[in-house]
């Protein structure tokens, strides 16, 4: 591989005036380059919509979002497709919209009646219908901002493919020659962990994050997590680098923010989801739910990982911390769900304690149900709650 920087070339012409500065921030590039230069390819491009892992590595991924950018926008390297020339760092800078569609769904060539049910669900949850679809008129939706898409737009937009970034910028994800979308992203590339990947049958970061942010992204600005793929005993080591020798017990995943750290012996299809909601978690929420236990924290997060993969036709089939689950589900007969959330995202702790409270059993104080699920007795918790 071939390590490039853009300060390397920028001492060699910055005498030169304007168009060498300019040559020196647009380096050629190809597969196998790494470094400096290729992180600021990758972002942006997505920017413009690829959801490519940041690794400063030009590995396939790289190169076919490249290669899909480039025929978008009518840029031909003397190279091949592919591979990265100054047109293509001046179409990258100028961004703009992908000349194969301006609205999501435009570029499809798809039959309406022949399209699978469920994606021509997802496009009529965006405003299409068998008529619009096939004269191509835009629905409103397709013309509005991500952030204002209804969480119901916003879930079908995630099936169909999209990213925020990919909505915003309207890269198509059904036009041929665009971007496919973070779902064949995190499939053909997946996240490198040392010499291991996290197979492609399993929810990875990219996905995880955008389904996330379909569901609760009007609650909070979804980050990102940093994925680790770990053997049992790489496990142990971590964790116990994090909590203290002895501390460990086989898991599926932990979080340390923004990183999360998985246990590739034994983790299920939604157990990045899971630890990717531990990233989002407010700090007044883990002061809550954490400390000195964490039943709260993981019941929680369990029901929303839940709620997310089946919102988004992923399977569940793990079902952890049944007890906590238990709890926090009877807690929030009281206080409801969407004051779970705002305690959750946006720190609302108060008025999540108010409503369980008020859900205690006559003679149960607050202290006393807390000293319950402190010391482990789940049931008997669940038990003052009428």
């Amino acid at each position: 591989m071939t390590q490039r920087t853009i300060v390397d070339d920028l001492g060699r012409v910055l005498a030169g005036g304007a168009a060498a500065l300019k040559k020196a921030l647009s380096p050629p590039l190809k597969a196998g380059d790494t470094g400096p230069s290729v992180l600021s390819l990758q972002q942006s491009l997505n920017r413009v919509g690829a959801a490519l892992i940041e690794d400063s590595i030009f590995g396939t991924r790289t190169k076919a979002a490249v290669a899909a950018f480039q025929r978008d926008h009518g840029v031909r390297p003397a190279r091949g497709a592919g591979t990265v020339d100054e047109a293509t760092w001046d179409a990258l800078r100028l961004g703009g919209r992908a000349t194969a569609s301006a609205v999501p769904g435009q570029g499809s060539t798809e039959s309406w009646a022949a399209m699978p049910a469920q994606r021509r669900a997802d496009f009529r949850t965006l405003g299409y219908t068998a008529a619009t679809w096939r004269s191509k008129t835009p629905p409103l939706a397709g013309l509005l901002p991500y952030a204002l898409l209804s969480e119901k737009q916003r879930a079908a937009a995630t099936r169909l493919g999209y990213t925020r970034e990919s909505w915003r910028a309207n890269r198509d994800t059904t036009a041929g020659t665009a971007a496919k979308g973070f779902a064949a992203e995190e499939a053909a590339a997946k996240r490198k962990a040392g010499a291991r990947v996290l197979p492609a049958k399993y929810v990875g970061s990219l996905r995880a994050k955008a389904m996330i942010a379909a569901e609760f992204g009007a609650d909070v600005d979804i980050q990102l997590a940093k994925v680790h793929l770990l053997t049992e005993a790489e496990m142990k080591k971590a964790y116990e680098g994090y909590y203290g020798a002895g501390s460990y017990t086989p898991i599926n995943g932990f979080t340390v923010k923004p990183d999360i750290y998985l246990n590739n012996s034994s983790i299920w299809a939604g157990t990045t989801v899971h630890e990717s909601l531990h990233v989002q978690e407010h700090g007044t929420w883990d002061a809550f739910a954490y400390q000195p236990t964490s039943a709260f924290g993981e019941g929680a997060t369990t029901i929303l990982t839940e709620l997310v993969m089946t919102r988004h036709e992923q399977p569940v089939t793990h079902h952890p911390y049944a007890a906590e689950v238990a709890l926090v589900r009877k807690m929030n007969t009281h206080a409801g769900l969407d004051k779970m959330r705002a305690a959750y995202f946006q720190g609302a702790t108060g008025d999540y304690r108010t409503g369980v409270t008020g859900g205690l059993k006559p003679g149960t104080t607050w202290a006393q149900f807390r000293a319950l699920v402190d010391a482990g007795a789940l049931a008997a918790a669940q038990a003052r709650l009428k």
